[in-house]
């Protein structure tokens, strides 16, 4: 499972965001699945792949830290 906790994503076009609760972006090669305000994002070979990795990455850390300053 590819996840990290980043720095604010203000590099990336996160409009849509805010509208769904996760978000993908492509990024060369891969699909990044983050949500807005997050720190947490997912990394896949598919969008599929990068939520489904983005869900195990909230799982294995419960919930913890997810959100920015939680």
């Amino acid at each position: 499972m590819d996840f990290d906790h980043t720095d604010r994503q203000e590099d990336r076009d996160l409009t849509d965001a805010t509208q769904y609760p996760i978000a993908v972006v492509a990024d060369g090669d891969e699909y990044v699945a983050t949500q807005d305000c997050t720190t947490l994002e997912a990394r896949g070979f598919s969008p599929a792949e990068a939520i489904a990795n983005f869900a195990m990455a909230v799982d294995a850390t419960e919930g913890k830290q997810v959100i920015a300053d939680e």
